[in-house]
Parts: C-alpha cells; structure tokens; sequence
C-alpha cells in the first residue's frame, strides 16, 4: 500500500499539494500530514487528508472527487 497525502482547497476545487509515500515511510507521512494540518488550521476550506490506496489510479477511482481534470497532479 502507498500513501498519498493531499491538501484540497474546496471552495476552489483545486489540489494545493500532493505528495506520496511507500508504504515503508507511513511515520514520515503521519508527520507530514500533522504539519500541513497545523498549517492549515485557520482555513476552514482547506482539507488535509491523507489515503492509503495501492496506487495513483486505485485512489483516483475510490476518491475522485478530488481528482478532476483541473486537479490532477
């Protein structure tokens, strides 16, 4: 499993950053996502989320909300 870690602006439908992890460096990842989650914590349309998907395509299908064709990375 690979990790991919996002953060999406909702009102302006856009991926502000986009990073991925191997599976090996989930603890990298959990900081990552805890710094960007500081970062952003006074903007309320900002989201930070961080999936676990096997690939770029799988996550693509489960979470396709956030990959629209303006948004893809």
């Amino acid at each position: 499993m690979n990790w991919f870690l996002l953060v999406y602006d909702r009102a302006n439908r856009a991926i502000l950053d986009f990073r991925s992890y191997a599976d090996t460096d989930h603890e990298a990842a959990w900081r990552a996502r805890s710094e960007l989650m500081a970062e952003h914590a006074r903007s309320p349309d900002v989201e930070v989320a961080l999936l676990g998907a096997r690939s770029l395509d799988d996550l693509r299908l489960t979470h396709n909300r956030y990959f629209t064709p303006e948004t893809v990375p």
